[in-house]
């Protein structure tokens, strides 16, 4: 189970990473940028408080935070899915390959494989906030290791679709 655990951190800092790194690149070689600097933006920006009216670091906290930033729920809906894809196709590619009949009514067909990835994040990213601690390990692995599971990470969906 510790290795489940593991590989599922992996998944999602790997995808944290990845997430918050095109939002820096869109935020940068957008128009975005230009419009947060622009004076019109800074005047509105100072009625709601925000100093020098520049809201990059206000933007990127509410992004890019580990505890509760938007980007880190994201990230776990992107491991959801990966597992989803997995379990779907596990539980409908199963009795074609052994060629047993479950005989399950189909209206509870679909119960397990949706619940089961569900469960299995909530117990071993979410639980505790273990992706906290986890997220501390893996930074400081070094880049060779982010490099390889960033390519099986990439791999694993583009797999799945094949």
């Amino acid at each position: 189970m510790k290795t489940v655990e593991m590989f599922l951190n992996i998944l999602h800092y790997i995808a944290y990473k990845a997430q918050v790194k095109v939002m820096h690149i869109f935020y940068k070689y957008t128009g975005l940028k230009k419009l947060m600097q622009s004076s019109l933006y800074k005047k509105r920006m100072q009625k709601f408080g925000i100093e020098n009216g520049y809201a990059y670091e206000y933007v990127t906290d509410y992004l890019s935070n580990r505890e509760w930033g938007i980007t880190t729920r994201y990230c776990i809906a992107i491991v959801y899915g990966i597992l989803l894809c997995i379990g779907l196709g596990t539980f409908f590619l199963l009795p074609k390959i052994t060629h047993i009949n479950y005989n399950i009514p189909l209206n509870y067909e679909l119960f397990l494989p949706i619940l089961m990835p569900l469960f299995l994040v909530f117990w071993f990213i979410w639980r505790s906030d273990k992706y906290l601690e986890y997220f501390k390990e893996f930074d400081k692995r070094s880049r060779q290791w982010k490099l390889k599971w960033g390519w099986i990470t990439l791999g694993i969906p583009v797999l799945l679709n094949l």
